[in-house]
């Protein structure tokens, strides 16, 4: 029987910092052999995961060992893109496969079931290397908005300004270097939105479907009631009107209770509350403008309510 030699403790230090991955090259220049590489893989002690790459261990890969893998495989310069750049920014919770990985010249590395290879003719001008290399995170979701649908454009914004992660002045900032990307427009029109104060879905939609197409003045988007100093989503102010407008999760429980607390302390000082959900904006949006402009009409907006294309 063979003695059995000991793993050198650098390259069980190096496979901790990569998720379990190894290449041929770092286990060789730690002074083990291919044979010593063969048994230990033959012993089901390791795992040979792809040509030149190693799992220190005989478990499943995890996400971030494919991670590994990929920018390993795909040599020097490659970095993570789109979905898996998103994934290890926190813009989503989803990781899976394939991981999504660039490379800047035209080297012979092909995709596999688990890797997908891009080749970007507009590489970033630096990359993040605090973990798997990866675009900052605004060139990610500019990359993630040019890739999606249009419906899906808004979301990825919202949540990336939502959570601190970048701002609509560095977003901007940004698709104002870049060359040609798809839905441009779109997400510049939709940075404009959230700039002003839009950071929901439901924020956006009063505004394309109720506000704009019937003519209502705009209102103060994350209005801060300065006798309270409770926020609501918008506010008219010079006619003393809250606008709440409410995601289906918020409309049961103790949540209500709470709002319909904020709601009496609000209408006790002078201050006029309406609330919408997503049934009424989708459903019925010239209803919902037709509500507010009779509130604020009566209030003494000297403006007129306009019909729009789905006006009854």
């Amino acid at each position: 029987m063979h003695e059995r030699k000991a793993i050198p403790k650098s390259l069980m230090d190096l496979g901790r910092a990569q998720s379990g991955i190894v290449t041929t090259t770092q286990i060789t220049q730690t002074g083990l052999s291919r044979h010593t590489v063969r048994r230990l893989v033959d012993d089901r002690i390791w795992t040979k995961l792809d040509r030149g790459l190693y799992l220190l261990h005989s478990g499943a890969p995890s996400w971030l060992s494919y991670v590994h893998a990929g920018l390993a495989l795909a040599g020097p310069d490659s970095y993570t893109t789109t979905d898996t750049a998103a994934a290890l920014h926190g813009l989503t919770t989803q990781r899976q496969l394939p991981i999504h990985v660039a490379i800047s010249d035209r080297r012979g590395v092909q995709s596999r079931a688990w890797l997908q290879i891009h080749r970007p003719t507009q590489l970033p001008s630096r990359l993040v290397h605090s973990g798997p290399a990866r675009p900052p995170i605004h060139d990610v979701v500019l990359d993630m908005c040019a890739a999606s649908t249009p419906g899906d454009v808004a979301g990825w914004i919202y949540d990336a300004v939502g959570s601190s992660k970048t701002t609509p002045a560095i977003l901007l900032a940004t698709l104002g270097e870049r060359g040609r990307i798809a839905n441009r427009d779109l997400i510049y029109s939709t940075l404009l939105d959230v700039r002003d104060g839009i950071n929901s879905h439901l924020e956006y939609d009063f505004l394309h479907r109720v506000e704009r197409p019937h003519g209502l003045p705009p209102m103060t988007r994350q209005f801060v009631v300065p006798e309270t100093g409770r926020r609501a989503d918008g506010a008219y102010e010079e006619f003393r009107l809250l606008i709440e407008l409410d995601g289906e999760q918020w409309h049961t429980g103790q949540q209500v209770f709470r709002d319909r607390e904020r709601d009496n302390r609000h209408s006790a000082i002078g201050w006029r509350s309406m609330r919408f959900g997503r049934r009424d904006i989708h459903g019925n949006p010239c209803g919902v403008a037709r509500d507010v402009a009779t509130d604020i009409g009566s209030g003494g907006w000297a403006g007129k309510m306009k019909r729009c294309a789905r006006c009854p």
